[in-house]
């Protein structure tokens, strides 16, 4: 993560890596994918691609850029393809997540229930025009870190068509990190320590 921390201010394209729980192994970071690099701002972001072990995936982790051609936050690419990999794998609910970094911060979404998001994959997809549309509102890749953050809360706390997905999103506070909800009058974040 310090790694990919460094290449969200250095390079003008996302990389990634796939995460994988191996039952003799244990973790096994996949090799480095990376979006491509052009003048015209297409094409950055990142593209995955299994290996034969598809059924031992975890999630991933990538970064994002800081200098507003991509989100400081999750995009709803990464929602999909958290919920497309609990589909395909076999691992325990407990081992997913998917990891995001900028120089802004960092993230984690992980999931809460399994059942529940793979049983909405399918509804998510087919109403993938009605989920961007939504999530640009609340979402704009050129707000700043806390305003996009607070944007993908209460884009979370209740998806168009879907209400909750079953994902839960956490932030990385020096060693330690927060689970981040909704205040009840949704106007902020609230931060919950789960590693004291």
């Amino acid at each position: 993560m310090a790694e990919l921390k460094t290449k969200a201010g250095t390079q003008n394209f996302e990389s990634a890596h796939v995460l994988y729980q191996n039952p003799t192994s244990g973790l096994i970071i996949g090799d480095e994918f990376t979006g491509a690099s052009n003048a015209n701002g297409e094409g950055r972001e990142v593209y995955l691609s299994f290996n034969s072990n598809v059924a031992n995936s975890i999630g991933f982790i990538h970064c994002h850029l800081d200098n507003g051609t991509t989100f400081k936050v999750f995009s709803l690419d990464d929602i999909i393809a958290l919920a497309l990999i609990a589909k395909l794998s076999t691992r325990p609910t407990n081992e997913f997540a998917v990891y995001v970094t900028t120089n802004s911060g960092t993230l984690a979404l992980k999931i809460n229930n399994k059942a529940l998001l793979t049983s909405k994959i399918d509804f998510l997809e087919m109403t993938y025009n009605d989920q961007e549309e939504e999530f640009k509102k609340k979402v704009d890749m050129h707000k700043t870190y806390s305003e996009q953050k607070l944007g993908l809360v209460k884009f979370l706390n209740n998806m168009p068509l879907i209400g909750s997905p079953g994902i839960d999103l956490y932030e990385k506070a020096g060693n330690n990190w927060n689970k981040l909800g909704l205040s009840a009058d949704g106007n902020s974040v609230t931060n919950t320590p789960c590693n004291q």
